[in-house]
């Protein structure tokens, strides 16, 4: 029987790159990491953004570009979409608690 095998792969990009890759421009990212919806990490002098910043950056422009939130909106609104799906994490691990209790 073949193991599966997970491989996490992240990526990590300057602010030039998730620039470019988001589309927009430096900017508008460095405001967001000011607002602390970004959190980059430094490595000598440069904004270093983890893989997971390019999907945060694209949920603050859709935002941004379909709603017109502004800036301080967009971190609430995101603040409370990590919050929601962090809340729908927990009740999906208490029911499986849950039901496991009474199927024992």
């Amino acid at each position: 029987m073949a193991r599966e095998i997970k491989i996490d792969v992240t990526y990590s990009f300057t602010l030039g790159e998730l620039s470019d890759r988001a589309g927009v421009s430096p900017d508008f990212i460095l405001e967001l990491v000011d607002l602390g919806v970004l959190e980059p990490t430094r490595k000598d002098k440069v904004l270093i953004f983890e893989s997971r910043s390019l999907a945060r950056l694209q949920r603050a422009r859709r935002l941004q570009r379909d709603l017109d939130v502004n800036l301080p909106g967009i971190a609430m609104c995101l603040d409370l979409l990590d919050e929601i799906k962090q809340l729908r994490w927990e009740i999906d691990n208490l029911r499986r608690l849950h039901k496991s209790e009474f199927e024992e």
